[in-house]
């Protein structure tokens, strides 16, 4: 799902609305676009989607383990 996400669906070039609306809005209060989303837990951690943006879209995303 989460390879499907980044490549099959894609992030980059996505505006903070189109991302809100497929992966939900994680800002919590926040102002601005969303920079993270915690996706799914492993044995002992998170796997964490970071966005990075670029002139109001998605410039590239990483996936990390917290």
């Amino acid at each position: 799902m989460i390879l499907d996400l980044r490549y099959r669906v894609g992030l980059e070039g996505r505006t903070p609305s189109e991302v809100i609306a497929l992966l939900g809005d994680e800002r919590e209060g926040r102002a601005g676009p969303p920079t993270h989303y915690v996706l799914c837990p492993t044995l002992a951690d998170y796997l964490v989607l970071e966005l990075r943006w670029r002139d109001g879209r998605v410039g590239s995303s990483r996936i990390y383990q917290s």
